[in-house]
């Protein structure tokens, strides 16, 4: 059976995956080992040139890329143990903050384009999921299967005590006390 596409990232986690790196590699010197690493150029990446700040830094090759089934695995190998996932996180929060204009529409841009794959490849899951014969359902059927044999009763303002009945008796209650 097919399955949805996973969720696209945010504009805070496209930021969040690149400042992760740039804190881990330009503050405290960790050397990636990506067996694939990103060029902007590829085919495949279908966003703006990278910001400034981070064109040094070396990514992994689906850093954009959201859901765990589609990214490459990595080989298991310990952490960097370099700074906790905590501390990292508010380091990114400060950055967020802080960050220029131009980063921020980066972060959207790719964002936006990762959504409109994901909507795009939603309504083709959507089209082959639904089986003919649902669609053809006459919308009688529908109702009819959706009600119970207990009618609902409704809740009119004249049937609910200390309420006002109409404009023109606002601020009288029907029900006096």
């Amino acid at each position: 059976k097919l399955k949805p596409s996973p969720r696209p990232y945010t504009t805070y986690n496209v930021f969040f995956q690149l400042e992760r790196e740039y804190i881990l590699q330009h503050d405290l010197g960790v050397t990636p080992d990506f067996e694939e690493v990103f060029d902007p150029s590829d085919e495949g990446y279908e966003g703006p040139p990278l910001p400034p700040k981070y064109r040094d830094i070396v990514l992994s090759i689906d850093w954009h890329v959201p859901g765990k089934a589609l990214r490459k695995k990595r080989k298991h190998r310990a952490c960097h143990r370099k700074i906790s996932f905590v501390d990292l996180s508010k380091n990114v929060s400060a950055s967020w903050r802080d960050a220029d204009d131009h980063v921020k529409l980066f972060c959207a841009q790719v964002s936006d384009i990762s959504m409109m794959k994901y909507k795009r490849e939603m309504y083709q899951f959507k089209k082959k999921d639904c089986p003919a014969e649902s669609k053809n359902k006459s919308h009688s059927s529908i109702r009819k299967s959706n009600t119970s044999s207990k009618p609902k009763r409704r809740v009119t303002p004249e049937l609910r005590p200390n309420s006002v009945a109409c404009a023109s008796t606002a601020g009288s209650n029907i029900f006096p006390q």
